[in-house]
């Protein structure tokens, strides 16, 4: 186990009728990950631009701490209704701060 902190940026795009819908299961996702040990913080924002696109900007306090999140009930009712809710699948990426 790498006790390195990771942070997660996540991107989606919503279909315009979805964006409220989308909204409160991102913020409930939200709510729920950040009870999750290993969660350091977890923010979800909305583009100004774009009010269909998404951010969430997470930092974890280990792998195995993400590994645990992707299996948790609410991470996974989000990816069920992401395919009805989102234009193309998310783009999740993974950084190590350097500074």
């Amino acid at each position: 186990m790498s006790d390195e902190k990771v942070i997660i940026l996540g991107m989606a795009e919503v279909k315009p009728e979805h964006i409220e819908d989308f909204k409160k299961v991102g913020l409930e996702l939200v709510a729920a990950s950040r009870t999750e040990a290993a969660c350091i913080s977890y923010d979800c924002h909305q583009s100004k631009e774009s009010p269909n696109k998404f951010m969430f900007y997470e930092v974890w306090a280990n792998q195995d701490g993400i590994d645990t999140h992707f299996k948790m009930p609410h991470t996974q009712e989000l990816f069920g209704k992401a395919q009805t809710f989102l234009v193309n699948p998310p783009s999740i990426t993974f950084w190590t701060k350097l500074s």
